[in-house]
Formats: C-alpha cells, structure tokens, sequence
C-alpha cells in the first residue's frame, strides 16, 4: 500500500499538537470539533483528543464491524444483558493456596 503524503507527515503532526499550548489546543479542538472544549480539560487530554482526530482524518477511523461490536457490547453492559451477565468473574487466591471464582466466597 502506498503512503500518502499526510501520512508520511502524521508523526510530524503528532509532535506538534504534542508540544500545543492551551491557546492553540483550543483552536486545534474547536477547528476539528465546530466547537470550543469543556474549560475544565487539561491541555494533555486536549492534546490527545486532537492528535486522535488527526490520526482518523489521515488512517481512518475503526471499522464498521468494529463500531458494531462496540456498540452492541455497551448496550449489553448498560442494559445488564448478556455480556454483563456472563462477564467472567475474577479467580480470588485463598489460604491453603486453593483458587475459585469470587462468587463462591
């Protein structure tokens, strides 16, 4: 596969926004979002949430499969269905070194 230009400059973009004072992450995430962000954002989260976007609009963003499964999954969990009810609960380690899930203590 080919690598567009915008690619091969996507590291170079990532450093920038790295290196963004609050000012310019506010214009950054205004520009990329139609809106300003939540005054209480720290600048490091600004600065992800924008190189995150960047990195969509040059590589693309997840698959629809993916979108799919990600949305079915949090409606379940929300919704307490199947996959909250069958999440796999954690092993708990007991004295006398015996392990057993965490319901049966």
């Amino acid at each position: 596969m080919r690598r567009t230009s915008q690619q091969l400059d996507l590291p170079d973009q990532l450093r920038e926004i790295s290196a963004l004072d609050r000012s310019a992450c506010t214009e950054r995430w205004t520009s990329a979002f139609g809106t300003g962000p939540p005054k209480y954002l720290s600048v490091r989260f600004m600065q992800r949430v924008v190189a995150r976007e960047r990195q969509i609009r040059v590589l693309g963003g997840y698959s629809t499969q993916v979108r799919r499964t990600l949305k079915s999954v949090l409606r379940d969990v929300e919704g307490g269905g199947r996959s909250a009810r069958n999440a796999r609960q954690a092993p708990t380690f007991c004295a006398g070194g015996t392990v057993g899930p965490t319901a049966s203590r």
